[in-house]
């Protein structure tokens, strides 16, 4: 990787974490985001047949008890992602091989590859260390709030996401 030129960005990373200055505590996320984030950790606590029945089944449930901003969204992206997890399955392999064809010619794009990869992962690390307590915190609340609001559902399936957004508040409490 020697012949990378004015690549070294750890003077950057170095620089960036000393002076950023952000007010992390007054961030707050919008109805769309705490809905994301409450997709994602039911999407944890289920398979993934249980996951599609819920969504296709409660969508509009969970929209007029405000737990998802859009039931609409949230079926066409179920819908979506099983395409997109037949096509993905296929371009992962195909790329992973482009990859190790690359690593293994000792190609400069490779070099590159590895290097702003590593760079990547190390900014991303940054991130998750400096903001640790206020996204464990925003991320807390949201589920908290979609916990609450699935209390106010009659159905069985109010009382599964209540469960389920517990197991997910434990985790975190962990």
């Amino acid at each position: 990787m020697e012949n990378i030129k004015d690549t070294d960005l750890d003077f950057l990373l170095e620089s960036l974490c000393e002076t950023e200055d952000v007010d992390i505590e007054n961030i707050e996320l919008s109805e769309a985001e705490e809905s994301a984030l409450f997709l994602t950790a039911l999407r944890e606590e289920c398979t993934n047949e249980e996951y599609n029945q819920l969504i296709m089944e409660n969508a509009q449930e969970f929209e007029l008890y405000g737990i998802i901003d859009s039931a609409e969204v949230a079926t066409e992206a179920l819908k979506n992602i099983v395409k997109f997890n037949k096509i993905a399955n296929f371009n992962r392999i195909q790329k992973r091989a482009a990859i190790t064809l690359a690593a293994k010619a000792g190609s400069p794009l490779y070099e590159k590859y590895a290097l702003y990869r590593k760079k990547m992962i190390e900014f991303r690390v940054k991130i998750y260390e400096k903001f640790a307590s206020a996204s464990k915190k925003a991320a807390k609340t949201a589920i908290s709030n979609s916990r609450r609001k699935a209390s106010s559902i009659p159905s069985a399936s109010g009382k599964s996401i209540v469960d389920k957004m517990d197991n997910q508040i434990k985790k975190m409490d962990k």
